[in-house]
């Protein structure tokens, strides 16, 4: 389990606050792996905005990585202080 001081931090990283924009639209970036493993990709023209998108989907995963593999350490080693003995750091 994470910590609340820890779920807190990495909420307020997942949703930034930005100013609401009036008028504006919402851009897509959709990656669809079909069950004969056949992808389709939906992206956005603009190329940056792409690349942006994506960047943004790549770190989210890397996240979620990191915080399974802390509740995993938590679980098994005795949290991160565990980990760190672990690896000669603590």
């Amino acid at each position: 389990m994470m910590s609340d001081e820890s779920a807190e931090h990495f909420a307020k990283q997942a949703t930034p606050d930005l100013p609401p924009q009036a008028g504006g639209r919402s851009i897509s970036l959709v990656i669809t792996l079909h069950p004969n493993r056949q992808i389709d990709f939906t992206l956005p023209a603009d190329k940056v905005l792409a690349y942006g998108l994506l960047g943004a989907a790549q770190e989210q995963v890397m996240k979620l990585n990191v915080i399974a593999e802390l509740q995993q350490a938590k679980a098994s080693a005795g949290g991160l202080n565990g980990l760190l003995k672990k690896m000669g750091r603590g």
